[in-house]
């Protein structure tokens, strides 16, 4: 179970099935949580995260000359990776937050990596044109470049010449960050974190060791925080080394698969329970 949809009949088939499985799996405990308000017995409940492919972002990258590559000179890069839709919060973050960084780095560049989700569910908008809009009316055009979708190799790179990733979750009706796999990808890639504590995040960012979280919407406390990383690298850099050990430690997919075979054939021990 990684996410849980709004819709009438979503939530009608979920509250008759949860109760009736023999095994459920939650990526975080957030949704296991959700879950549990829906039916679910928490003895049929595990918590297993989801992992990470973490061997490309393992690689060293020449992060200068990615910069120049990329046109973003030798500038701090703040990463926003992920598809565009609007419980990702990224055009209030560019309204509220970016003006308070550019005020202490004036240098600063935002790099949006992703573009708008093709055939989901909930997300129908064009979130990527409300974004332009709000670059164009901030007079950030030479501030943020928006990548649209990027091929695999684009993605690791774009990781490999950011300073850090942030994840700008805010309060959206009927969807929720069940965990955030970009979460990992950053810190496979040595990159610290400043995310909302929202949904699974805190599952995924280990507060003032892989990175920072801040409430929904604090938007002095995410400048401030991101302020920080930029201006003092080796904190940074600390930060995403103990997240790049902590996800080869515990996020590799091969370790995720084992879990769940355990769960699902074993004797249920695998997992977190859910209290």
């Amino acid at each position: 179970l990684d996410t849980i949809h709004s819709s009438f009949l979503y939530q009608t088939m979920l509250r008759r099935a949860l109760p009736r499985l023999d095994r459920i799996v939650a990526i975080s405990l957030s949704t296991a949580v959700e879950a549990k308000k829906r039916g679910a017995r928490k003895e049929k409940l595990r918590v297993i995260p989801p992992g990470c492919h973490a061997n490309p972002f393992l690689e060293f990258r020449d992060t200068g000359e990615l910069k120049r590559v990329w046109g973003l000179d030798d500038s701090p890069v703040i990463l926003h990776a992920g598809r565009l839709v609007p419980r990702k919060g990224i055009d209030r973050f560019i309204r509220n937050c970016f003006p308070k960084i550019l005020a202490k780095v004036p240098e600063a560049k935002l790099l949006l990596a992703g573009g708008n989700p093709k055939g989901a569910l909930l997300h129908r908008g064009d979130m990527a044109e409300k974004v332009r809009r709000t670059i164009d009316e901030m007079g950030f055009v030479e501030k943020v470049r928006v990548t649209g979708r990027l091929t695999d190799d684009e993605r690791v790179d774009a990781f490999a010449l950011s300073d850090l990733l942030v994840l700008p979750v805010v309060p959206t009706p009927g969807d929720m960050e069940g965990f955030g796999i970009v979460l990992l990808e950053a810190a496979a890639a040595g990159k610290p974190t400043v995310a909302t504590r929202m949904g699974g995040i805190p599952d995924a960012v280990e507060e003032g060791v892989t990175g920072y979280l801040v409430d929904p919407e604090n938007y002095d406390a995410m400048a401030k925080r991101i302020i920080e990383l930029i201006l003092d690298p080796e904190r940074a850099r600390t930060m995403g080394e103990a997240g790049r050990e902590r996800v080869i430690q515990d996020f590799q997919w091969k370790d995720v698969a084992e879990k769940y075979v355990d769960y699902l054939l074993g004797e249920g021990e695998a997992g977190t329970p859910v209290l």
